[in-house]
């Protein structure tokens, strides 16, 4: 799920709000300082072999429908770099009212549960199945077992 076409994978969909869900507790953990180490710090490195990362980039404006190539190189996708606007219009957060595009950096700064207006119900603990509820405890910390 490397590519931008990970959304065409039907098990994008199940991971992604769990990640999404992952990745603010921890921001949270981050902020109670019972994590402290959590690196939020941005970057992006290909992995060696592995099928769905190619770190080839196409572009694909000069092909038609009826055929042509694309030109390609290595790279990275637009808009996965730190700085590369979001193709949101309208976005606009609390300390910042007046709606604009906002880089993938500013996104992330605003979308800690102290910006958003929701958070999950619960963010270390998954009410799943029963009998099969999933609990994360992802500190060794007692502070952090009770769900979040």
């Amino acid at each position: 799920m490397f590519t931008s076409a990970s959304p065409q994978d039907p098990t994008f969909w199940i991971v992604h709000g769990n990640a999404e869900r992952f990745l603010q507790y921890a921001r949270i953990l981050k902020q109670k300082n019972i994590r402290p180490q959590f690196n939020e710090s941005w970057g992006y490195a290909h992995i060696p072999h592995n099928p769905s990362d190619t770190g080839i980039i196409c572009d694909w404006s000069a092909t038609t429908a009826s055929g042509g190539m694309p030109t390609c190189k290595p790279g990275t996708c637009p808009g996965h770099n730190e700085d590369d606007l979001l193709p949101f219009e309208g976005l606009a957060f609390l300390d910042d009212p007046e709606p604009r595009l906002y880089t993938n950096a500013e996104f992330y700064a605003r979308s800690l549960p102290d910006y958003l207006p929701y958070v999950y119900d619960f963010v270390s603990y998954w009410p799943g199945c029963q009998g099969d509820d999933i609990f994360f405890d992802l500190s060794s910390s007692p502070a952090a077992a009770a769900p979040v």
